[in-house]
């Protein structure tokens, strides 16, 4: 069997990796080392996982004849070093984790949170406790305190009949057998050990049952995490790793609520970084771009606002994916064909005075330029008439 498919098969499993390790023999090849990031941070990967990985570009850096493999070194300073670390982590476990979205500053912690009942600081609440605690030592009862009813006591019951003396002193001895051959006990319990567990989540599954809420928790780094993840395995041909990186983007997606105004602005961040770096190559539309531009015409009145208009108002690719799928969401809503050319054709003239006025901007600022270079030539000229005379 194949080194990828007996992996592979184990990875299924969801299994510990200490599970297979001695059954891949990938572990017993060398090693390249990895320079990745600005900070040139070395990292090490086996020849056999790039050789294995699928991709035509990682097997390239393992094969012999190739500078990376006879130098030992590959260098991907280009890309970041949490990128390059989730990308080595799926080679060996397929599966990456990401992280977590980070506090805002000024947030209310939902400990504290807990902690105020009815507006009240718990320091206070402690204190006023107290303070009643101790005029209610002060204070006296003026009711009279009624005598407990003494209990009655209960009748005892009556005596069970002993059939000893009539049974069959054969019945007798069979039960007796019957209760000293009694199973052992299971080797788990005897030593007090809970069975073994072989199922365990993904770091998806793990994100997904956590709370974020985006009014306290920015989702900027989990979301560029999954671009760039994204973005890495397209490059290189790893189709399995472009997969995962969608997947754990739609998981991240469904935890947002556009309707907070952060959402604007980090979601119109990563469409723009998006749309940058991951090229539309190929036949039909780019996944990634399709992914966001699907999740911006979901939640289109919600985000259309502020910064987010600002990327749409640039036009571009953004714009025109944007615009196909709000057509197609309008038309079928049943508003007719002319309403939704009404409205792109409005926004096309929105922009196209935009660029106009951007345009007699730049050619006013060229006459400023080119009058200003005319003066100083003139004086240049009048200056060195000045020195000859």
């Amino acid at each position: 069997m194949e080194l990828l498919t007996t992996f592979e098969k184990y990875c299924s499993l969801s299994l510990p990796l200490s599970t297979y390790l001695p059954e891949l023999r990938f572990f017993q090849s060398g090693t390249v080392t990895i320079y990745a990031g600005k900070e040139r941070r070395e990292l090490a990967v086996h020849k056999a996982i790039l050789s294995e990985s699928g991709s035509p570009s990682l097997q390239k850096l393992a094969e012999p004849g190739w500078r990376e493999s006879s130098e030992g070194c590959i260098d991907w300073t280009h890309t970041s070093t949490p990128t390059v670390e989730r990308v080595l982590t799926w080679l060996y476990l397929r599966d990456y984790t990401s992280p977590d979205p980070i506090r805002r500053e000024g947030s209310v912690r939902s400990e504290e949170a807990d902690n105020i009942v009815d507006g009240q600081d718990p320091k206070v609440r402690e204190d006023t406790q107290s303070v009643a605690g101790q005029y209610g030592e002060i204070e006296e009862s003026n009711e009279a305190v009624e005598p407990l009813a003494e209990a009655e006591a209960a009748p005892e019951p009556p005596p069970e009949p002993d059939y000893s003396d009539v049974e069959d002193l054969e019945l007798q001895n069979a039960i007796l057998d019957s209760c000293s051959q009694r199973p052992l006990t299971p080797l788990g319990t005897c030593v007090g050990l809970p069975p073994v567990t072989t199922t365990y989540k993904t770091a998806a599954g793990l994100f997904e049952e956590e709370e974020f809420p985006i009014h306290s928790f920015s989702y900027r780094e989990p979301l560029l995490a999954h671009v760039e993840v994204y973005s890495f395995g397209k490059y290189h041909f790893l189709r399995g790793l472009q997969d995962l990186a969608l997947q754990r983007m739609i998981v991240t997606l469904r935890k947002i609520d556009c309707s907070v105004k952060y959402a604007r602005e980090e979601l119109g961040e990563i469409i723009e970084f998006a749309y940058d770096n991951i090229d539309a190559t190929g036949d039909g539309e780019e996944p990634m771009r399709k992914l966001l531009s699907q999740f911006a015409a979901a939640n289109y009145t919600s985000l259309l606002h502020g910064s987010f208009e600002t990327l749409f108002g640039r036009g571009g690719e953004f714009t025109l994916d944007l615009a196909r799928k709000l057509s197609r969401r309008l038309l079928a809503h049943g508003v007719s064909g002319r309403l939704v050319e009404d409205e792109l054709e409005q926004r096309i003239q929105t922009l196209e005075v935009r660029v106009q006025e951007r345009d007699e901007t730049i050619k006013s600022l060229n006459v400023s330029l080119n009058d200003l270079r005319e003066w100083g030539r003139g004086f240049n000229r009048r200056g060195s008439r000045g020195r000859y005379r």
